[in-house]
């Protein structure tokens, strides 16, 4: 009898370490759009044929509250927080937000702005116009966005004057 009540456990406990493996692997890290529920956070992204300027607007009065080009390369990542203005009428939310290279999964959102409540914003997601190229440093690359470690020293350049031969024989 205490044998098979131990089995029954351990399935139980194996089944719902799978369940929230599973979750955990569904619903995690920042993906083109969002997660998609409620308070998840939203992702950006821009690239050269679409270069991306995100705008939130309040919709009461028609006003840009927030505004951001995003690099070639890189991605927005947003998220809303309820209840996190200082402001209980005009602003009572919070949007953090922050600028990631593009395939970035995980992060910390490190700046914050106060917005209006949900029924009174609004995302305009515009383009630049394209092709655009990512700056000097951040390109893409066969690799994508390689970190500054990864990057290969520059080479000098040979030698060209005159008296010196081009190449040894």
């Amino acid at each position: 009898m205490n044998a098979m009540r131990q089995r029954k456990t351990s399935r139980r406990r194996l089944l719902l370490a799978a369940a929230v493996s599973l979750a955990a692997g569904a619903g995690c890290g920042y993906r083109p759009g969002g997660q998609g529920w409620k308070g998840s956070s939203e992702t950006w992204r821009s690239t050269e044929f679409l270069p991306a300027t995100l705008t939130l607007v309040d919709t009461r009065s028609g006003e840009e509250v927030w505004t951001q080009d995003i690099p070639v390369g890189y991605q927005m990542v947003t998220r809303f927080i309820e209840g996190g203005g200082p402001d209980r009428i005009e602003r009572p939310d919070r949007l953090e937000y922050q600028i990631f290279q593009n395939g970035t999964r995980y992060g910390k959102l490190r700046s914050a702005v106060a917005v209006p409540p949900v029924n009174c914003r609004r995302w305009e997601l515009t383009y630049r116009e394209a092709p655009e190229y990512a700056e000097d440093g951040l390109r893409n690359g066969f690799f994508g966005n390689m970190p500054p470690w990864l990057e290969l020293p520059p080479r000098r350049a040979p030698d060209l004057s005159e008296d010196k031969p081009l190449y040894e024989k």
